[in-house]
């Protein structure tokens, strides 16, 4: 028996730890065989639409993104998918990502003209996420602080400190999504009132949370709590700025954690984005769906390798491999106490156990046009070019007329 998989991490860092996760399910089952097919991810977004739509596609595949964004949306659309419900019901996958809900940002239903975020499960996902603040500890010191804040107020107030102090307050990069998602979840009473605009449901961008994460960001630009120049600045320069110890806090994924602990070292910190409501949810939670395509010829096989993946073992692996955060949950022990990664796994499996604040999806998933609107809108935002209200209004113009078109 054989089975095929394709994906876009190539062969060196995480493509290499994914050729050793292949080796080793084929040790634990000898009767299967897997050929796999790999290319760097630039050149594997150009084909996967071609191995979809082939009569004899691969029967695992990576996809770039859940949500309305590249290959979920439109595989689901077109059938190309193989359902995953009752997999994930025999094999307890659930329980390997925290809870049910974590697997709804691969849930897309086609009895609701392909709404996202219920119904059928597509897919299971390679890697998790949380949005947070890293931050340098001299530089927090240095505005007067010897611990890092616990409360939205107290966050704002040192920021202050450190401007006071001639320390740059948040390295930010041009975009501003990753701070614009920290900010509406800090102000949100629940994942679902951040959760139901995201997927489509109901809502409005321009919920009184999320105008209260507007002000703010045109606000600290304003005051200069930003460094200078935020606007024009790349994701690249920014995250270079903060591991160069130029900037007290980095609101950014917890993809950043092992940069962080190799470039600041003892100085590297991380604490969740300080919530202004009680039952705040985070940004992140699971990404990069793996899916089985219909066609497989071998979906049993192939839903025994996605369970492999996401087993305990699997998991564990990757994790000490490098691969950083895997889809399902990593064993507690394997992080080192006081380091970023440990406060980022305790807080990731606190937000998506039983009666965590849950995980909201990357806004730019939301719809097509945000890869590149939400961004030019942030900045215009930011540099003052347009209200709050304005650029809530703009994205919340586009959203409606999306959905329109998706119901029709």
């Amino acid at each position: 028996m054989s089975i095929t998989v394709t994906d876009g991490w190539g062969t060196e860092g995480g493509g290499a730890v994914f050729a050793k996760v292949i080796k080793n399910f084929e040790t634990k089952y000898p009767n299967v065989t897997v050929h796999r097919q790999t290319t760097d991810y630039n050149s594997y977004q150009q084909t996967v639409n071609l191995k979809l739509n082939s009569p004899n596609p691969p029967d695992v595949m990576m996809l770039e993104t859940s949500g309305y964004g590249q290959g979920f949306y439109g595989a689901v659309q077109g059938n190309k998918l193989l359902p995953l419900d009752s997999y994930s019901k025999a094999y307890g996958w659930d329980k390997r990502v925290g809870s049910d809900a974590s697997l709804n940002v691969f849930r897309m239903d086609p009895g609701q003209h392909n709404l996202w975020g219920s119904g059928t499960l597509w897919g299971v996902p390679e890697q998790n996420s949380i949005i947070g603040v890293f931050y340098n500890k001299a530089l927090l010191k240095k505005a007067g602080y010897d611990s890092p804040p616990t409360t939205y107020d107290d966050f704002v107030k040192t920021l202050a400190a450190a401007k006071a102090k001639g320390v740059v307050g948040i390295e930010e990069s041009s975009t501003f999504i990753h701070t614009e998602m920290a900010l509406w979840d800090s102000f949100a009473s629940s994942a679902d009132q951040v959760n139901k605009w995201v997927y489509g449901a109901s809502g409005s961008f321009a919920d009184t949370a999320n105008m209260k994460a507007a002000q703010a960001i045109q606000d600290w630009n304003k005051k200069g709590y930003f460094q200078s120049g935020a606007v024009g600045t790349s994701d690249n320069d920014a995250a270079a700025a903060f591991l160069g110890g130029k900037a007290m806090y980095y609101v950014e994924g917890s993809w950043m954690s092992g940069g962080v602990e190799g470039s600041l070292k003892k100085d590297g910190g991380w604490f969740p984005f300080p919530s202004a409501s009680a039952n705040s949810p985070v940004g992140g939670g699971p990404t990069t769906p793996l899916v089985i395509p219909a066609k497989s010829k071998h979906q049993d096989v192939a839903a025994a390798f996605l369970n492999y993946f996401l087993g305990q073992e699997a998991t564990d692996f990757m994790f000490q491999q490098g691969w950083g955060l895997p889809g399902a949950q990593i064993s507690s022990t394997l992080t080192t106490a006081g380091t970023p990664t440990a406060a980022i796994v305790a807080s990731l499996a606190k937000a998506e156990g039983a009666g965590g604040g849950g995980t909201t999806p990357f806004l730019d998933w939301a719809d097509p046009a945000y890869s590149t609107q939400l961004a030019g809108e942030l900045q215009s935002l930011a540099a003052g070019r347009q209200s709050p209200t304005q650029f809530a209004q703009k994205i919340q113009n586009e959203w409606t007329q999306f959905h329109s078109k998706r119901k029709s």
